[in-house]
């Protein structure tokens, strides 16, 4: 893991954390039995890969915090993507 990845890990963890979310970083997510992808919402978790196609975590972390809100609080899921589709 380099210095910028290691600041940003420990930036999405402590985020991760305040809210009462675990995220996991693994190198590839293939290491944990699935397919290859950037990141992933697996059992309430957020993993994401170091080895990701973008090169940025936090883009990653974002995307699969809102399959964690889809699935803990649909109706406001839906109500923000609609609000965010609309503009």
């Amino acid at each position: 893991m380099s210095k910028s990845q290691k600041a940003e890990a420990d930036l999405i963890g402590e985020y991760a954390k305040s809210i009462g979310r675990e995220v996991i970083i693994v190198d590839d997510t293939a290491e944990l039995g699935y397919g290859e992808a950037n990141g992933m919402y697996k059992n309430g978790k957020i993993v994401l890969a170091l080895n990701n196609t973008g090169g940025v975590m936090s883009v990653y972390f974002g995307h699969e915090l809102f399959h964690d809100l889809k699935q803990t609080a649909p109706a406001q899921a839906n109500e923000l993507q609609a609000y965010v589709l609309d503009r």
